[in-house]
């Protein structure tokens, strides 16, 4: 994404009016990669809807997890920005999340196909509207593979899961069977073997027929565009 230049001059308004007078002494190197940072955050921000993790600035700007941390602190400490040790809220960020929104945790990615353990993902937000979350706790996978296709659910889709043990039939779940393994399917009742399964939205795959399925979650809304 291009940095327009009001935006180019705010970043180095912050560097030189507040993260240098804040700092006193601080060397430029040192001003440089904090400014870097803190627009790779605000741009990630931007494109994703949820704060980088370390391992992500890491990857983008080249200096270490333990770096990252330690200004992340130092810039939490000087009250540039805010920093629990998962997320991060600067300025432009907060200026982004208003009354009107919710932030929801990303945990982690979620098969379409077939089933895999959970891949969890620390520290990652997501501001949606309220009016999507009205009542109990949520939180929202990524959608991997494309057994769910034909229900429109893309390979890396967010999918909104509202959390709940209990589903109807038709429902696309988030479910757990007995070897502790989590897919998204649709459940659905098989005449023939006389028990619910989950069923996948792509011709090319077979239904998933565990002796037991465990619900951990009901999908509610695909999130497609974030921008």
């Amino acid at each position: 994404m291009t940095i327009d230049t009001q935006t180019e001059l705010w970043y180095s308004i912050l560097v030189t009016e507040v993260i240098g007078v804040r700092y006193g002494g601080i060397d430029m190197n040192k001003q440089q990669a904090i400014k870097d940072m803190i627009e790779y955050i605000d741009k990630h921000y931007l494109k994703y809807k949820y704060t980088p993790s370390l391992r992500d600035i890491e990857a983008e700007l080249g200096f270490s997890r333990q770096t990252a941390m330690r200004y992340l602190q130092e810039l939490d400490k000087q009250g540039v920005l805010k920093y629990d040790g998962k997320t991060v809220i600067t300025e432009r960020i907060a200026q982004l999340t208003t009354d009107d929104t919710v932030r929801v945790p990303v945990v982690g990615s979620i098969p379409c196909g077939i089933p895999t353990s959970e891949e969890q993902t620390r520290g990652k937000y997501l501001s949606i509207p309220k009016s999507w979350v009205r009542t109990g706790k949520h939180y929202i996978l990524k959608a991997s593979g494309d057994s769910m296709i034909d229900a429109g659910i893309d390979d890396g889709d967010l999918v909104l899961v509202k959390m709940t043990k209990k589903a109807e039939l038709g429902q696309i779940v988030a479910a757990l069977d007995e070897n502790n393994q989590s897919t998204l399917k649709r459940l659905v009742f098989d005449a023939k073997k006389e028990r619910p399964v989950l069923h996948a939205e792509n011709k090319r795959y077979k239904d998933i027929c565990p002796q037991q399925i465990v619900i951990q979650g009901v999908a509610v809304k695909v999130i497609k565009d974030l921008l």
